[in-house]
This record gives structure tokens, C-alpha cells and sequence, in this order.
């Protein structure tokens, strides 16, 4: 009864990840590696992945607040 709403738990989340993301600090190898560790089972980003579900292609351009909404 004291949690916050579904909705609110979700957004505050959300924010709380994109203002600790620094894009200063960010690693593209170890993306990759989140990424074929954890997402390449079902997407694809060019050809790596599977098509399961939806590709990734172009993510980049949704920003940052998106793809963490996503």
C-alpha cells in the first residue's frame, strides 16, 4: 500500500538512469558485450542478432530518455 504507482516506480527509474548516464564515461566494447550477452537473442543491430524481435538498426538517433523509456 505504500509503494508508488506502477507508472511512477517506471518513471523514476527512467530518470534516475539517464541522469547517471555520461557519455563521457561510456564503453562501446562493453555495449557490445551487454548487448550479445542479453539482447542479441531476440534483436538484431546490422547483422548481428536475431530476428526475433524488433531489429535495433538507427536506436541511437531516439536519445537517451527514449531508448531507457523503451
Amino acid at each position: 500500500a505504500e509503494l508508488p504507482a506502477e507508472d511512477e516506480a517506471a518513471h523514476q527509474l527512467i530518470e534516475a538512469r539517464t541522469r547517471s548516464f555520461d557519455p563521457a564515461k561510456a564503453d562501446p566494447t562493453r555495449g557490445i558485450a551487454v548487448f550479445v550477452k542479453n539482447c542479441a537473442n531476440c534483436h538484431r543491430v546490422g547483422t548481428e542478432g536475431s530476428l526475433v524481435g524488433p531489429q535495433l538498426d538507427g536506436i541511437g538517433v531516439r536519445g537517451l530518455h527514449r531508448i531507457a523509456e523503451d
